[in-house]
């Protein structure tokens, strides 16, 4: 930075600061990849596109891994399976289930899963 973006002023050093600023409210705790500077908290650091400091633009931070012991889309078509024999869903709607499950390629959570069970066999009865 070569102004100070509250006042314009010329900045002649630069000092790490402390807090996020962008809010100055909490500690400035997140490092922007490529540029490896640190300016903002983890609430305002997910809104930015570029760097506050230096204007680089900002890579995406890396995917969350997923849990070795069993693949979502497993554990959300096994959850299908024995909720759909356990209810008084017509095939259909089992149907219905298992399509929407593959459309989402089993990014479907297990919990919204057992939700959209759970309001089609309301919705039945």
């Amino acid at each position: 930075v070569k102004k100070c973006l509250v006042c314009r002023a010329c900045v002649t050093s630069r000092q790490r600061v402390g807090e996020c600023v962008v809010c100055s409210e909490a500690p400035a705790t997140v490092v922007f990849r490529p540029c490896g500077d640190v300016c903002a908290c983890a609430s305002c650091a997910p809104l930015m596109r570029k760097c506050v400091e230096c204007r680089t633009p900002l890579q995406p931070p890396p995917a969350a891994p997923a849990p070795a012991s069993v693949p979502a889309a497993a554990n959300a078509n096994a959850t299908a399976t024995a909720i759909a024999t356990t209810s008084y869903a017509p095939p259909a709607q089992v149907a219905q289930m298992h399509s929407a499950l593959q459309k989402h390629d089993g990014k479907m959570s297990e919990m919204r899963l057992i939700f959209i069970l759970l309001c089609l066999t309301v919705k039945l009865n």
